[in-house]
């Protein structure tokens, strides 16, 4: 028999929710959301969305916050099942 790979959903989060990690380091800022997950319909458009918003150095958030305002060095995304961030 096949074995089940389903993961089980998670419980809804009802509010925002945040930590701050001190270290020695260059500064870091992580926003994360939860996006629907393959094979679900709303998938492939936020895909897109985050590919078009921060996916490469002509990107709109890397015009505006790393040439623009020069407030970071770089902008990207992570999209992984099970990512932490």
């Amino acid at each position: 028999p096949i074995p089940d790979h389903s993961v089980p959903p998670e419980p809804q989060q009802r509010k925002r929710r945040y930590a701050t990690v001190f270290m020695e380091s260059s500064p870091l800022f992580m926003i994360g959301y939860h996006k629907p997950a393959y094979p679900h319909r709303d998938d492939p458009a936020l895909s897109l969305m985050q590919e078009i918003l921060a996916g490469s150095k002509v990107s709109p958030l890397y015009a505006e916050i790393v040439k623009g305002k020069q407030l970071a060095q770089s902008v990207s995304f992570e999209e992984t099942p099970g990512s932490a961030y």
